[in-house]
């Protein structure tokens, strides 16, 4: 399993890998990318994370096409 990660912030990346690990306890290879959006680094709100988080998760699984 190939799991795209749109961002470089090493807290989330050792997020997501905790999660995807304690879930799915396969070979998991995560490729953590930069993405632009055009959320702030630090939105305020619930509905700007959001929308945030999907757009970076959006753009990573089309920068990396073998992403499950």
């Amino acid at each position: 399993m190939i799991v795209a990660i749109g961002s470089r912030n090493p807290a989330k990346i050792k997020g997501i890998e905790r999660a995807y690990k304690e879930l799915f306890k396969n070979n998991i290879v995560f490729k953590a990318i930069r993405v632009k959006t055009s959320v702030p680094p630090q939105p305020l709100g619930l509905k700007l994370t959001l929308r945030g988080a999907v757009a970076r998760a959006l753009t990573a699984i089309r920068s990396v096409p073998e992403a499950s």
